[in-house]
């Protein structure tokens, strides 16, 4: 009887080592202290925006200095504390560019960020990629004048990491 209580117990220390409870928002927001990303919680969750992961005018191609930091936001979120929370990508563009056209960038935009953060280690079945196109910028795509803001649509062609909401 006393072997199968210790049993018992064994197996149950065992099942509750590889369980961790997975961070609040608060908790995560402390992770990324230190970093360079910009935090923001909003209803759905937290949004993380990639300083340097930014697009050239109609390309969905990321440089090199965006690959790096993609690395560094994959190796928070691979964290086993990390690991159980979704994941949306969410990909922007600038105002230039047809509606339809620049909903097809923003979703390539997205897709590339996810796949390098599925190569850096996130699990694919965590993540969704959505286009969202021009619908949400961040900066003025215009100057007062109605002349085109090139360094705020540079910073529109982007792509927003969401650590949902549990």
């Amino acid at each position: 009887m006393k072997s199968i209580r210790f049993l018992l117990l064994l197996t149950g220390l065992i099942l509750l080592t590889g369980c961790i409870a997975p961070l609040t928002n608060k908790d995560l927001i402390k992770e990324f202290a230190g970093t360079d990303f910009t935090i923001t919680e909003t209803d759905r969750g937290l949004v993380i925006y990639l300083p340097m992961v930014y697009f050239e005018f109609a390309s969905a191609d990321l440089t090199l200095p965006a690959r790096t930091k993609l690395e560094e936001v994959s190796e928070i979120l691979t964290r086993p504390s990390t690991s159980s929370r979704q994941l949306a990508i969410e990909g922007h563009t600038d105002d230039v560019g047809e509606q339809d056209y620049n909903i097809k960038l923003s979703q390539e935009r997205a897709t590339n960020v996810l796949e390098i953060l599925a190569f850096s280690g996130i699990q694919r079945d965590r993540m969704v990629a959505k286009g969202l196109g021009e619908a949400h910028p961040i900066e003025a795509n215009l100057n007062g004048d109605g002349s085109g803001d090139e360094a705020g649509r540079a910073q529109n062609r982007r792509v927003e990491v969401v650590i949902l909401n549990i």
